[in-house]
This record gives structure tokens, C-alpha cells and sequence, in this order.
């Protein structure tokens, strides 16, 4: 057996495992919550399969991964040696398996979901996108099938090893003689580790062969989608500048087209105004609808470019929480393992990465819910921090402008439209 110095197990300070304990019992409580309210809301919502099964699959590998992660962190957050493992062998070797399958099939089933939505999106002219249930299912047995084949070396490299903990004496002798501190005592225990080099080899294939691909994978669907909706934001905006011309008519054709003289009449500054309510009740409605098609345009226009920051966003979340893990795990195979700083990063990348299970609900499965909240949260803090320092400045708005800011601010909190995916099914 190896002996370890006591001091060298213990990385991280009460005040870290303190503050790390408490950020890993919120993300786990409303990851798990989350999750389990995607999972009851797309069994219940009318959507398409292979949307439904891919939103299951993502919350199933978020609820594994962040549970399991949670319980790793946990056991050594409550001990002062977080070097040292005490939830047992199988618990060394399930759980980086566990950990391995979820954070895999997470990333398929990612990209599983941008291809349907690419599919859906090719689909608009051709006609609709809905793959059978079996397909779907078939989808499915594939991806947590690939997962668990390739995370199969996990289950033999990691093993529980005996070590013997040595405790140096604290007295003013050993003060004296810092390179070689008396030994005070000994006592047996446990850490989960694996051969580095092994480890390394099998980490580095992984990230080439698997998630370099499904990263490019990703960035390239969702990019052509928020291409997509970039496109079709402009000609609708550009839509009521293209307004037929008047077409000039001779004396003779004012005399015998009826359609002519009517347009004529109207816009000759000189024939008198009717204030009869029923005339006015009939001139009324076409200048409403003019102005009803422009506010739909706009609108239109608005729902687009919040779905393509939308997507935008995703692709933001997956390279945040998720990179950065895969990124740290090659390099810590290539250094020393035993500094606050590592323990600190290690720590930090994985509460990163269990933070993806909380937000993959969000953008998701309620993509609208939270769009709505964002723009509820945008228009508070402009009333409550921007009018005002507008105000403060000597800023004076006339009383049109003000009541077209306000109307504004009221369209943007109180919710999207109907047409919420900006022309695109998004599931």
C-alpha cells in the first residue's frame, strides 16, 4: 500500500466546501425539479415524436448526470480530505460510467434535436416532417445505446485503492525539520483512482472521434436555422414599403371607369368631408386595417429575431457548460492533481456542467415560457432603471412619443404572440 501525508488530502478549505456544497444542493434540487416537470410536460403536450422522445432523452441524461454528480460532490464536500473516497467500490466504478453515458447521450440527443429541427425546416415548402413512433424509438434505443458502448471502458478503469494515511506531528520539532516531519500516527483508507496514461488515451479518442464532431455537428444546424431566421426577417420588414402606384388616367377614362373616379375622388383635397357617423364608420376601417397589417408586421418581424437570439443562445449555453469540462479533463491528465487551485477548477467546471441540466429545460421545452419571462424582466428594468437616469438627464420626450414607449414596453412583458416560432415549427 501507498502511504500519503495527511495534509497533501486535504485541497480545499472549510470556507470552499461550505460555499461549493451549498451551490451543488441548489443546482441539484432545480435541475432534478426541472427535469421532472419536462418529463410529465412532453408526455402530455400534442407535439411531434421525435421532439417528444429527444426533450425525454435529454431530461433522463440531465437527471442522471446531475444526480450522480451531485452525490460525488456531496460525499466529499462533507469530509475534510475530499481526496479520499467513501461511497465504496461500486460507487467508484458506476459512476464515471453514469456520468460518461449522460454527458454523451446529452450531446447526441442535442444534436439529435438541432437535425429535427433543420429537417422540420426543409420541410416548410416540401411538406411536413413527422417520423413515425417506431423510428423514434428506434432513435432513441440508438443513442443511449451508443452512449453505453462507448462509455464501457469506464467500467474497468477506475478501482478503489487501500492507502495508509500518515500524521505528521505538529510540535515545535517538526518545525525544526520540515523535509522530514516525525510520524505521529497512521490510519487505513480509500480513494477511486485509475492509471492516468490509460485514462488519457481513452479521454482524448472520446473528445476527437465523438464530441469534436458533434460539436461542429451542432454549431452548423443551429447556425443555418438562426441563418434562416435572419433571412426572413428582412423582406418582412421591408413587405409594406412595396405598395402598388397609382396609375394616371386621362379625362376621358375619369369619364367612363367607375373604379378610377372613385380613387380619383379620394384624393382630391376638394371634395368636402362627410362628418355623418355612418360615413365615417365606413371610411374607418381601412385605414384600422392598414394599421392592424403593419402592427402584425412588426411583430412578426420582433418574434423572428427573438428566435434567432434564441438559437444564438443555445449555441452559447452548449460551448459554456459543456467545453470547458471536456477541455479540463485533458488537461489534468497531463498535471499534478493535488493543488487548491486544480481541486477548485475541477470543482468548478463540474457544477458548470451540472448547471447545462438546469438551463436545457428552459431553452428547450419551455423556449417560450422563458422568452416571455426575459422580456417581462427587460421591460421592468427599463421602467424602473432606465426611464428614471433618462429623466435624471433632462431628457424631455414629447407626450406621443411616451405613450408610444409605453405601449411598447406593455407588448414586450405581456407575452409573444400565437405565432411564437417566427414562421418555423419549433416542436
Amino acid at each position: 500500500m501507498v502511504g500519503y501525508w495527511e495534509h497533501s488530502l486535504k485541497n480545499l478549505s472549510s470556507q470552499q466546501r461550505t460555499v461549493f456544497t451549498v451551490f451543488a444542493i441548489l443546482v441539484m434540487v432545480i435541475a432534478v425539479f426541472g427535469n421532472v416537470v419536462t418529463i410529465i410536460t412532453n408526455v402530455r403536450r400534442e407535439q411531434r415524436h421525435l421532439f417528444r422522445v429527444c426533450l425525454l432523452s435529454l431530461a433522463f441524461s440531465d437527471i442522471a448526470f446531475v444526480t450522480v454528480t451531485s452525490i460525488v460532490y456531496l460525499s466529499q464536500f462533507n469530509t475534510e480530505f475530499n481526496s479520499l473516497w467513501t461511497l465504496g467500490e461500486m460507487m467508484c466504478t458506476f459512476s464515471p460510467f453514469v456520468q460518461t453515458v449522460a454527458v454523451l447521450v446529452n450531446s447526441i440527443t442535442l444534436v439529435a434535436i438541432a437535425l429535427d429541427r433543420y429537417m422540420a425546416l426543409l420541410r416548410l415548402a416540401k411538406g411536413s416532417w413527422e417520423p413515425s413512433g417506431w423510428f423514434c424509438a428506434t432513435c432513441a434505443v440508438l443513442i443511449w445505446g451508443l452512449g453505453a458502448g462507448i462509455s464501457s471502458p469506464m467500467l474497468t478503469l477506475y478501482q478503489v485503492f487501500d492507502i495508509i494515511v500518515l500524521t505528521a506531528d505538529s510540535s515545535a520539532t517538526a518545525a525544526t525539520q520540515p523535509n522530514q516531519p516525525p510520524i505521529s500516527g497512521y490510519y487505513l483508507a480509500e480513494i477511486c483512482a485509475t492509471d492516468k496514461s490509460k485514462n488519457s488515451y481513452y479521454f482524448a479518442i472520446v473528445f476527437a472521434v465523438i464530441f469534436v464532431p458533434l460539436l461542429c455537428a451542432f454549431c452548423w444546424l443551429n447556425g443555418v436555422i438562426a441563418r434562416e431566421f435572419w433571412k426572413r426577417r428582412n423582406p418582412v420588414a421591408a413587405a409594406p414599403k412595396q405598395r402598388p402606384k397609382p396609375t394616371s388616367t386621362s379625362g376621358t377614362e375619369r369619364n367612363t371607369t367607375v373604379t378610377t373616379n372613385t380613387a380619383v375622388e379620394r384624393r382630391s383635397p376638394a371634395v368636402p368631408k362627410c362628418t355623418c357617423p355612418h360615413h365615417q364608420a365606413g371610411a374607418g376601417p381601412p385605414e384600422r386595417a392598414g394599421e392592424h397589417r403593419n402592427e402584425n408586421t412588426v411583430n412578426r418581424r420582433k418574434r423572428q429575431l427573438r428566435m434567432f437570439k434564441a438559437i444564438v443562445a443555445l449555441m452559447l449555453v452548449f460551448f459554456v457548460c459543456r467545453l470547458p469540462m471536456w477541455i479540463f479533463l485533458l488537461i489534468k491528465m497531463m498535471g499534478d492533481a493535488s493543488s487548491n487551485a486544480f481541486w477548485s477548477l475541477h470543482y468548478s467546471f463540474g457544477l458548470l456542467a451540472m448547471l447545462n441540466g438546469v438551463l436545457n429545460p428552459l431553452m428547450y421545452t419551455f423556449l417560450g415560457e422563458t422568452i416571455r419571462f426575459t422580456l417581462f424582466v427587460k421591460a421592468y428594468c427599463v421602467r424602473v432603471w432606465m426611464k428614471p437616469c433618462r429623466a435624471g438627464s433632462g431628457g424631455t420626450a414629447s407626450p406621443a412619443r411616451r405613450a408610444a414607449a409605453k405601449e411598447r414596453d406593455s407588448n414586450e412583458g405581456s407575452g409573444l404572440p400565437g405565432d411564437a416560432d417566427g414562421g418555423i415549427y419549433m416542436g
